[in-house]
């Protein structure tokens, strides 16, 4: 069935990979005025993803898995391979030096 999402309540919802990496926050979305559907979301960069994209990842609906009022769900390459290495690394990385201190 069917869901009806309120935009004031999806704004701001955790986006990630399929993997778990998580990509940022739901920032706005376009939609297309001829067929009222979902183009793209806009997603606004968490700390680990920013620094390795920028401000914004533009994310096509055709790359969405799930879509429910508590976050967005992306395919794994939603987000470029040569991030996804580096983000998997900086994430070992910074458990690793939690784990020590």
């Amino acid at each position: 069935m069917p869901m009806i999402l309120n935009s004031k309540a999806i704004l701001g919802i955790p986006v990630e990979t399929r993997a778990g990496q998580t990509l940022g926050k739901l920032g706005s979305l376009d939609v297309d005025s001829e067929t009222g559907r979902v183009k793209t979301f806009h997603v606004k960069s968490g700390n680990l993803v920013a620094g390795l994209l920028g401000d914004e990842l533009m994310i096509a609906w055709d790359q969405v898995v799930e879509w429910t009022n508590e976050r967005l769900v992306v395919v794994d390459s939603a987000l470029p391979a040569e991030s996804r290495a580096l983000a998997r690394a900086t994430q070992a990385a910074s458990s690793a030096s939690m784990m020590e201190g």
